[in-house]
């Protein structure tokens, strides 16, 4: 079992709080929030217990989904963070993936950090790059949070990289049924990401202003 130091903590989503591995400080550990277990996710509706609890399982759609597009397509493995496996942990179980970390050694911002920030890149047409190639290669996102998606600093350079919300979420998963109705969900989501970095942006800018 592997002893959670609190020094280790890096962020919390929505249903998971983040660690660094304390043991590989180039991993992270992702556990479950209190309260928000997949049992007790799929009590908090009565129409969610007709549902597997595995339904509800972030750390093993973590595990599946990474896994299978990672392996899929050989050349996203840049965009996409590795999830190596389950552990134990003294806050509950835990799943271990990859820390993105810039060529400096520090770890990436996400895209909300980003734009909060005010970092000089405009990140526009790479997300439009990054859904393009994952529309024409058939890769599934669950979500648009700006804080699923990191950017990795190489030099002057950088990189996107999805660390969370791969699949489908849908009860009826229509977009895994062909490239053009997942592209169509890509697109909106992706629109309705860079409204939210637009609006992110212009809130920063005026809180800026004399």
């Amino acid at each position: 079992m592997i002893e959670i130091d609190e020094g280790q903590f890096v962020g919390k989503g929505a249903t998971r709080y983040v660690y660094i591995h304390p043991d590989d400080p180039t991993k992270i550990l992702k556990i479950y929030r209190p309260g928000h277990t997949p049992k007790m996710i799929q009590k908090r509706r009565w129409f969610r217990r007709l549902a597997p609890t595995s339904r509800f399982a972030a750390n093993r759609r973590d595990l599946v989904e990474n896994t299978k597009f990672r392996d899929r397509h050989p050349f996203l493995r840049s965009n996409i963070c590795e999830v190596y496996g389950y552990t134990e942990t003294s806050m509950g179980p835990a799943i271990i993936a990859e820390r993105v970390l810039n060529e400096d050694g520090q770890t990436s911002h996400t895209l909300r950090e980003h734009v909060k920030k005010g970092m000089p890149e405009d990140l526009t047409e790479p997300l439009k790059a990054l859904y393009k190639i994952f529309g024409d290669n058939h890769v599934l996102l669950r979500d648009e949070g700006a804080g699923n998606i990191l950017v990795r600093r190489k030099g002057s350079e950088f990189e996107l990289v999805v660390v969370d919300g791969l699949g489908d979420s849908n009860v009826i998963k229509y977009a895994t049924w062909s490239k053009f109705m997942n592209r169509t969900k890509l697109e909106r989501k992706l629109q309705r990401l860079l409204g939210r970095l637009e609006k992110m942006d212009k809130k920063r800018k005026n809180k800026a202003k004399p």
